[in-house]
């Protein structure tokens, strides 16, 4: 069931300065009704072009998996040369 508006209602969404409605009100009204426009006369069928861009998002989605967490091992190998290198640094002062 459609919402039926009254004219005030309808006045209080326009703009208060000039009374008239945005321009990117009529913009987005357009765009919807040529779009079920476009669906009537073409039906809801998947292009190639929308088929293409599918395969290509999923495939860069795979791609941009994040790297693999370090293991245990290779952190305490961090910490470990860090240590040392640390411990280098200071003895190399007291020389």
């Amino acid at each position: 069931m459609a919402k039926i508006v009254c004219l005030r209602e309808m006045s209080s969404k326009r703009s208060r300065m000039t009374g008239f409605r945005q321009v990117t009100e009529l913009r987005i009204q357009y765009l919807c009704e040529y779009r079920l426009h476009l669906r009537r006369i073409y039906g809801s069928s998947i292009s190639r072009a929308q088929r293409m861009g599918t395969n290509l998002h999923a495939t860069s989605e795979e791609q941009g998996k994040p790297p693999p967490v370090p293991t245990k091992r290779c952190l305490a190998m961090v910490i470990i040369i860090t240590v040392i290198a640390g411990i280098l640094w200071i003895m190399e002062g007291l020389f």
